[in-house]
Parts: structure tokens; sequence; C-alpha cells
């Protein structure tokens, strides 16, 4: 259902285009004198959130009623939250007060649930609650087709009541009959793809029925209806043709013959069906004029080609309709709703982040424009086939929707989801890639019986990608349904692409062991559709899974993989993101194995395919620069690496974002000598800190590195007032960190900072003697006990204890040396330079 387009008034002839203020209805009781209860609790609730911040949820079944929307075909309509699929959804409650009127919607629900067309609002779920029948359906972002017919030339409204001709000739052939179609039942969403709504006086269409029930708006009652006579599938088409001429008006000529037969007085003078009346208005004469003459035109090439050129340079094809098409999701209104939002979250990185947000999006539209006109050009001119063109709207369409969603997140999200908002721009589908018909037809379409589940489906899928890259706090219970629903619909290709969705949702919150079930299931499935892509992708973050894994050897985490190799050396070019990802993962496993010299391979493997990646995942292969910048031992090629990978992530991200500073965080600390890593650490460290306050592990590390740095880089440094080691160390002990390592560290070296070497060194032995020892000991432990033992090291030689200074100097050498003998990390092997230098 749509906001958009919902009336007030089960049988006005005048449409309401805008929702109704919950305030404004409380105005209105003496039109409305009984309220249904649950639009006055709802009331209620708003106006108590309004004046107090809070209110009692008002609920029908699970769901949250948040807002009566309209009114119309026997009940009310509210915006609800569906706590269990964390999504907004449309909520209709039908009043019945008999037990058979209760029985009689409940059956029209649940017939309608079954129904499955992408031309109809969808029903998600039919129950009964007190005397009321509910219907939950999806909450449409679109407008009314009556304010679409408003602004669009007549081909386009044509083509969007075709649409509507096609989900009204699904319900009939569901036995099922509308009763009240109008322009302001029907929708035209975000995506550009049009829905009937609001089927609340459908019933069967069983000839042998009582007389009609009352219901309809008379402007579009058929005459059957007006006069009370049982209903069929005429009326809807009778309701068609007056809603169609009327948006046309004045109806093209060709086009008036047709409607006034499907507005014939008696049902059977009518079309016999809305599929025939359908038909005929695909035959629009210009239509098929032009492809005659198309037929004709390579007999006339030789004498009129250069003229035939001239004259389409001339005159351009109109492909003006980009904007109208995108306005739904995207408009120079919403863009400053967007900035304004974000900047008014009053953030340090929010301010920063709000401009930047709004010039991406820009750009975003830009390109979504452009791809738009490209292939609509194209196709008017004969260099793109009618299947290639629809494959490459479809293919812009799933864009749109991926665009509209992060639009929609984007205008109301908190300030802890800003900076993922910001990272999964970059991660929309790519515009330009629609234009790769190779890539768009690699794998069968769905059978006709397929299709219009496919697409529904295919659209939820490509809005809850976006909600992932975003990091939705609950998306999980929407995938595992898109799941469920693409097993039951069976059309293979859709199931692997929401397993395969699924498990990187796993995945990308760390979730290693529920990630395992549906990878796995992703790759066979994609590997039976022929889609050979997603199933490299799918092993590739499947092996990553079982790495994770204590319980097998990695051998069982890469069995398979020979095959797997094999298969990605034989993508083509569209496959390069899975391919590079395979060797990634592959270098990510490596290292965690500690076999640094096949993690290199892979890594500088990943890094050759990923050149070929500029769209969405090119983020993502670039950890395999800072990957390989970890295994390697020459310093010069590390900080290229490295600086290669923060320059990338600084065009798409900003040098503000997160991830761009941890990368230069991760540079600095890998620098060898310590003047350089203090350069680097001292920006990167202090404004991480100022500007992402929950990073609190990674600056926790990186401001008590900063403070070593500070300390031992100049000579005076552990002997004078240290200001700048102080700062570091004290953003360095507020830091929210999971490892209380960081902070008492930090608190211990405090100490010592303030004058109070004795207790210092007792905080270091204290900090020493609870650290766990084990043979099988990992070298971060041996980094870290090695750390607290120089600290124990210096407070005894700032209290004039050289013996003991010098035995706690010698054991944090053993333990550094053990550290670096596994893994040459920078910072222990600084730290053993220093103790080198200091003795």
């Amino acid at each position: 259902m749509s906001e958009a387009s919902l009336e007030d008034g089960a049988v006005s002839d005048e449409p309401v285009d805008e929702p109704v203020d919950p305030f404004v209805a409380t105005q209105m009781q003496t039109a409305r004198p009984v309220l249904d209860d649950y639009v006055r609790d709802v009331m209620k609730a708003q106006v108590a959130a309004a004046l107090f911040g809070a209110a009692a949820v008002v609920k029908v079944g699970r769901y949250e009623l948040r807002r009566e929307v309209g009114t119309g075909g026997g009940g009310s309509v509210f915006v609800a939250w569906d706590p269990e699929l964390a999504r907004e959804v449309a909520l209709k409650l039908i009043v019945a007060g008999s037990e058979r009127l209760r029985a009689r919607a409940l059956a029209e629900g649940q017939a309608l649930a079954k129904l499955s067309h992408p031309n109809i609002v969808p029903v998600f779920d039919v129950g009964v609650i007190d005397e009321r029948v509910y219907l939950v359906m999806e909450l449409i972002r679109g407008e009314s087709l009556r304010s679409f017919a408003a602004s669009h030339r007549p081909k386009e409204i044509i083509a969007a009541y075709r649409q509507c001709g096609e989900g009204l000739a699904a319900a009939h052939a569901a036995k099922l009959v509308h009763r009240d179609f109008k322009p302001d039942n029907a929708v035209v969403g975000a995506d550009g793809r049009v829905r009937v709504i609001d089927f609340g006086l459908a019933i069967e269409d069983l000839r042998e029925l009582a007389p009609a029930l009352q219901g309809g708006t008379p402007r579009y009652m058929s005459p059957e209806q007006q006069r009370g006579e049982p209903l069929t599938a005429a009326t809807d088409q009778y309701a068609f043709a007056v809603s169609l001429r009327e948006a046309l008006a004045p109806t093209p000529a060709w086009l008036e013959g047709l409607l006034a037969r499907a507005r014939a007085d008696r049902p059977d003078d009518r079309f016999p069906s809305m599929t025939a009346l359908n038909a005929a208005l695909a035959r629009d004469p210009a239509t098929v004029w032009r492809r005659r003459a198309l037929v004709a035109v390579p007999l006339a090439l030789g004498a009129a080609g250069y003229l035939a050129g001239y004259a389409r340079d001339a005159e351009p094809p109109r492909c003006d309709g980009g904007p109208e098409a995108l306005r739904s999701a995207w408009s120079p209104a919403r863009q400053q709703a967007v900035v304004a939002h974000v900047a008014g979250l009053a953030t340090p990185y929010t301010t920063v982040a709000a401009p930047q947000l709004g010039a991406g999006l820009e750009a975003y539209a830009g390109r979504w424009l452009t791809a738009y006109r490209d292939g609509c050009v194209a196709h008017q001119r004969g260099e793109l086939s009618a299947p290639a063109y629809d494959r490459r709207q479809s293919c812009l369409g799933g864009a749109r929707t991926q665009f509209a969603t992060l639009v929609g997140l984007a205008e109301q999200t908190p300030a802890s989801k800003v900076e993922a908002i910001v990272r999964a721009l970059p991660e929309l589908a790519d515009p330009a890639s629609c234009a790769d018909l190779e890539a768009l037809s690699t794998v069968a379409p769905p059978s006709l019986a397929q299709a219009a589940g496919a697409a529904q489906l295919g659209e939820r899928l490509d809005r809850a990608r976006v909600l992932v890259a975003s990091g939705a706090d609950d998306v999980e219970g929407e995938l595992a349904a898109l799941v469920r629903e693409a097993r039951a619909l069976g059309y293979r290709p859709l199931l692997a692409a929401a397993l395969l969705a699924q498990g990187t949702a796993f995945v990308q919150r760390w979730k290693a062991s529920p990630a395992e079930a549906p990878l796995a299931e992703a790759n066979q499935e994609a590997l039976r559709s022929r889609d050979y892509a997603s199933a490299v992708e799918a092993f590739a973050r499947l092996a990553w899974a079982r790495a994770r894994r204590r319980d097998q050897p990695l051998e069982a985490a890469l069995e398979g993989l020979t095959q797997i190799e094999a298969l990605a050396e034989g993508l083509p070019a569209n496959g390069r993101f899975a391919q590079a990802l395979l060797y990634n993962n592959l270098g990510s496993i490596q290292i965690a194995a500690t076999h640094p010299e096949q993690a290199r391979g892979h890594f500088q493997r990943s890094i050759e395919l990923a050149r070929g990646v500029t769209g969405p995942g090119a983020i993502e292969l670039s950890a395999a620069l800072q990957g390989l910048a970890l295994v390697t031992d020459d310093q010069r090629r590390r900080s290229a690496l490295l600086a290669q990978r923060a320059e990338l992530l600084h065009g798409r991200l900003g040098d503000e974002h997160p991830m761009t500073l941890t990368t230069k965080i991760t540079a600095a600390l890998t620098q060898l000598d310590p003047a350089e890593a203090r350069l680097g650490l001292r920006p990167s460290c202090l404004s991480l800190a100022q500007l992402h306050p929950s990073r609190g592990d990674t600056i926790a590390e990186c401001a008590l590195e900063l403070a070593w740095l500070e300390l031992t880089v100049d000579p005076a440094g552990l002997r004078a007032p240290n200001a700048a080691a102080r700062t570091a160390l004290q953003i360095s002990r507020a830091a929210t960190a999971d490892d209380p390592f960081y902070a008492s560290t930090a608190a211990a070296h405090l100490r010592l900072l303030d004058g109070d070497p004795a207790g210092a060194a007792a905080q270091f032995a204290e900090l020493i003697a609870a650290r766990p020892r084990s043979p099988a000991a990992q070298w971060p432990e041996h980094f870290e006990l090695g750390q607290l033992e120089l600290g124990l090291g210096l407070a005894h030689l700032a209290a004039e204890r050289a013996a003991p200074a010098a035995a706690a100097f010698a054991r944090a050498r053993v333990q550094l040396e053990a550290a670096t003998s596994v893994y040459a990390w920078p910072p222990a092997l600084r730290r053993l330079a220093w103790l080198k230098e200091a003795r």
C-alpha cells in the first residue's frame, strides 16, 4: 500500500492524494462520528508521543500501529511496524461485525496472499482480531496513478495502465474481482513498477453469488454494479476503461473505440477478458507502423543511408523521461533533506559527512540518468533489441530500488549509522553495468509461472542488500524470509542469490558459524544454475567462515578449492570481483595459519584481478592491499601498498571515514622508523578518537602506541614533562575497548608520568602476574607481555633501581623476540631496537 495514494472515504468521487494528518483527523469527527477503537488508540498514542516523548504501543497481532494514513474499501489503513522482520508495512483493518462476514473477508484475504504478481501489492499476512480482519501488505513509497498521469505523456500513461491490466488479469485468473479499481488504487513505486492496491472490496467471481455488496466509487462503478447485480471480471474492465479515458482526455482517436467497447453497458459486450483489452492497447498504430518500417529499412539502406543517418542526428529520439522515472527515489528536495538531517545530528563526523553524502547521492543519480538515456537512445535508434532493452531496464530498475532504499535510510539514519550509509553508497549497483548484456543473460530466466514471484522477491532482495551494506540492525529476519520464499518458488538462481546474501550478512557481522550452511547451499545452487561467478563468491566466503573454526584442520576449510580455482579462471570480465575475492580470502586464511609466503602469492593475485573492478566490491577488495602490506618485509613496498589503499578509500569514502583513518593508522603502525611512525599516528589516531569514539579498540591501541613513541622518540621524552604522551595515554585509557589491556597499561604509564614510579611499578607487576602463560601462546600475547615488562623496567629506572630495571628489560627482550620470530610486527621491532640503544 502507498501512503501517497490512499483516499479518505470508500465512496468518495474526489481523491485525497496526501495522508490525513492524525491531528487534523481529530477535528473531522463530525464527518466520521464513530471512530474505530484502534484509530482512537493510535491517535492518543501520537498525541502522547508529541507531548511527552513516549506512548503505549498499539498492536494488532505482532504488528505495531504507527499512524492511520487513510480509509477505504471497508476499513482503516495504518502504517505499521513488523518487529519480527524489522520493516514498515501497511496494515488494513476491515470491520466485519458478523461471523459470516469475517469468514468471507478472511477467505478473500488468504486468496490475495496466495496471489503473487509484480503488478499487485503483495499481502504478507492475514488474520482476525476482535471483530476485524487484518491484511498486512507491502508499504509502497511512490505516487498514485492519478498523480503520475497528470505529469506524463500519453504513451507513458498507457504503459502504466497496461501494467495495471496485467495485475487485474492475474487477479481474475485467481477468481478475484477488485470491484473498486480507479487511479487512486494503483501506485507507481520508486522502482517505476505499477501495483494495484486496495483489494478490500474484492469478491469471488462466481456468477451464482447473491447480488453484490454495496461499495465502490460511483464515478467508476459499472452499470451492473450500480444496479446491484452479480459482478464479474468485466466490472473491473469497465472501471479500468473509465479511468484510462479520464487520464488521457482528449483520448487519441485509435483508442476511443477500444475504450468505448470496454465501457459497454452490458458486460457481455465488453472484451472477453482484461488480457484481451491489454493486447488491444498494445496495438498502438504508431508502434505498428514503426515495426513495419524497421522491416522495410534494409531494402532502402543503399539509396537512403546518408539521409537516414542525417535525420537521426538532426532529430534525436526523445529519451528525457529519466528524471521522472527517478523522481520517486530522488529529487533536489530529497537531497536537501538528507543533507539537513545528517548535518543536524551535530556530531563531529556527521557535520563533515553531510555535504559529502549529498554530493555522492547526487553523483549516483547522475550516473543512473546517463545510463537510462543511453539505453533509451540505443533502443530508439534500433541498436538495442526490445528483449535486450527490457533486460537493461530491469537492471536499472534494480539499481533504482537500491538507490531509493539508501536514500530512505539516509533521511532517517541515527548518527551511529552515518559512516555505514557512506560506506554503502559506493556498493550500490553500478548503473553503467546494465549495458553489459552478456552479464545480464548468464543464467536462464524464470518460467512464466515463476516470473511474477521472482520479480517481487528480486526487488526485496535488492532492498535487503542495501540494508546489509548500511548496517541495519535487524535484517536477518528478512533474509531468512527471502530464502524461504525463494525456495518455495523453485527458481534456483534466485535461491542462490538469497542464500549468498544471507551468508554474506553473517560474514560481515563476524558470525562465521551461522554463515556456513547458507553459503554452502548457495555455492551448490549457483553451480546448478550455471551462475559461476556467484558460485565462486559463495565458496570464497564459505572458506573464510570455515577457517575461523578451531575444531578442524585448514585443509577442511579449503576442500574443493582445486575445482573452484579452475572455475574462477574461466570467468569472464564480469566475474572479476568473485575471482579477486577468492584470492583475497585465501590470503587472509594463510595469514591466520602463519603461512606468509602463501599469503603473499594469493594477495598479489587478488590485487591484479581487482584492477578490473571499479564499481561495487572495490572497497572490499582493497583489503588485499593491506593484507599484502602486512606480510611483506620491504618497508618501501609496504608503505606504497597502504598508501594505495588509503588513496582508494579517500576517493570513495573521504578522509574522515573510519576505514580511511584506520588504514592510515595501520600505515603508521607498520613504519619501522619511530619518527615516521609518530608523524603518521598523530593526525590519524587523534582524528579517529575525535570523529569516531565508538572505535574503542583501534583508538586504545593506536593511542597507546603513540604515547610510547612520544616518550621514546626524543631523548628527553622520558625525563621531561611530556604533554603529548599524557594526552595520548588519557585517550587510550578512556577508550571503550573490548580488551582491558590498553586501558590498564595506559593507566600504569600515567602513574609513571605523574611522578609515582613505585606505584607504577606495582601496577605493572600486578598486570604481568595476571597475564596467562601458555606454551601455545601466539605472537600477540608475547608482544603484550613484552610491553608490560618494558613499562616495569621504565618504572624501576625512574625510581633509580638499576638491577630490577635491567631484569625487566631482559624479560621484555625475550618476549619481543618470541613475538617477532613468528611475525615481524613493526611496533615490536621498534621496541627491540630501543632496548638495544638504551643499553
